[in-house]
């Protein structure tokens, strides 16, 4: 059993198709481990951590980033995620924990936020 791909024994045996492994080995580390580790102590696939992982990369990114596809022409981030599964099968609980990566950023904008308001404010 590989800890490094998703755990098939979280999906419904009634799937209609195949699941592949999410490719966890293409996150560089110490990202990787977060993802691995984080899913294995939830119980839950590694995708459903590393798809939000993706999902917060791309948003902290924003616009400040392009893909240069060939001359002239670049793209911005901008893709669709979700994680589909069963209740109960670690979902909102593999959210939170990709949600760490980021909560001090979030903090840090807000106490600038706040800052940047009380002086507005005098």
């Amino acid at each position: 059993n590989n800890p490094n791909s998703s755990d098939s024994a979280n999906r419904s045996s009634d799937d209609p198709a195949e699941v592949p492994s999410f490719p966890v080995d293409a996150i560089p580390e110490p990202v990787r481990s977060f993802v691995v580790e984080g899913a294995r102590s939830i119980g839950c696939p590694v995708d459903f951590v590393a798809v939000t992982v993706l999902a917060l990369a791309e948003g902290v990114a924003g616009t400040s980033r392009r893909l240069v596809l060939k001359a002239g022409m670049r793209v911005a981030p901008g893709g669709w995620y979700g994680i589909v599964a069963d209740p109960g099968a670690g979902k909102s609980p593999a959210m939170r924990h990709a949600l760490r990566l980021v909560e001090p950023l979030q903090t840090e904008a807000w106490d600038r936020y706040r800052q940047r308001l009380d002086e507005w404010n005098e």
